[in-house]
């Protein structure tokens, strides 16, 4: 009869309190820009090619896509280098920190664009690059094969 009791009295007092939460949406939207390169095999009709997501560093943000040559698959590409996946490399806007929910958008894009594995979508960053991987595997752990931050 006291268990009783304690659970009306709870159910009394928890049901006010669910009533009143609500269920909203919001949605983030913004730009970002990136750099995006293809492996040399790569064919937008044949065979689907892996993919690479770099966050660069805190160094490397502003609006100029040349900073983010700076370090990491950028560097590789831009002094002649091969990379067997597709490699984006978005650039964070100055004063601002890695926005997993405008990444995750942005991934979106590119795999609706470009002929993408979805089962092999690697990601990686160095410093604040490395901080942000952190952040975007966690928000959306089931999307990648492999994380790799570098901080």
């Amino acid at each position: 009869m006291k268990r009783l009791l304690i659970f009306f009295i709870l159910t009394i007092l928890i049901v006010p309190v669910m009533a009143q939460q609500q269920e909203k949406k919001t949605k983030i939207s913004g730009e970002i820009l990136y750099l995006i390169s293809t492996p040399k095999d790569y064919s937008e009709s044949g065979k689907s090619s892996p993919l690479l997501l770099f966050l660069h560093g805190a160094g490397e943000r502003g609006s100029d896509l040349t900073m983010v040559k700076a370090w990491g698959p950028p560097k590789i590409i831009e002094n002649g280098g091969e990379l067997p996946f597709i490699v984006v490399s978005p650039q964070c806007p100055k004063g601002e920190f890695w926005n997993s929910f405008l990444l995750k958008g942005l991934l979106d894009e590119v795999i609706e664009q470009y002929n993408v594995d979805k089962s092999r979508i690697y990601l990686t960053g160095l410093s604040m690059g490395g901080y942000g991987s952190f952040d975007l595997a966690m928000a959306y752990p089931d999307y990648f094969a492999a994380v790799a931050p570098v901080c």
